[in-house]
């Protein structure tokens, strides 16, 4: 196949996962509300789960944190040496302001990653 040819299957390929991609969207909204639907009717029953002819259905609380004050959380990294609390990545708009500037923040290097762009011709 010519160039031009595998650009154009790989346009039509995007355009049909796209699409896909919708349907699937549409599917997922209807999970979600329908969950919603029966955690009400669990909750007005106080029933943690039920069951039909092909499948059950449980809910489960778990508890997760939610920062209220980021200069107590550091603080308490700080004084704890509690550094994995944080996840290990950085900003990545961040770092760019500092490299448009000139400056390559120790302990970090470029890495380069190659994208693609498809677009329809007019």
């Amino acid at each position: 196949m010519s160039l031009g040819t595998d650009i154009d299957y790989l346009f039509t390929l995007r355009a049909s996962r796209k699409a896909l991609e919708e349907l699937v969207t549409e599917k997922l909204r209807e999970e979600k509300a329908l969950e919603l639907v029966i955690i009400a009717q669990l909750n007005e029953e106080h029933l943690e789960g039920a069951r039909g002819n092909k499948a059950q259905f449980s809910i489960s609380e778990q508890e997760l944190p939610r920062v209220t004050n980021w200069p107590d959380l550091y603080d308490f990294i700080r004084l704890n040496n509690a550094f994995e609390l944080l996840h290990k990545r950085i900003g990545v708009t961040e770092w760019a302001i500092y490299k448009e500037d000139g400056i390559l923040i120790p302990g970090t290097e470029i890495l380069k990653i190659t994208k693609s762009s498809l677009r329809k011709l007019s």
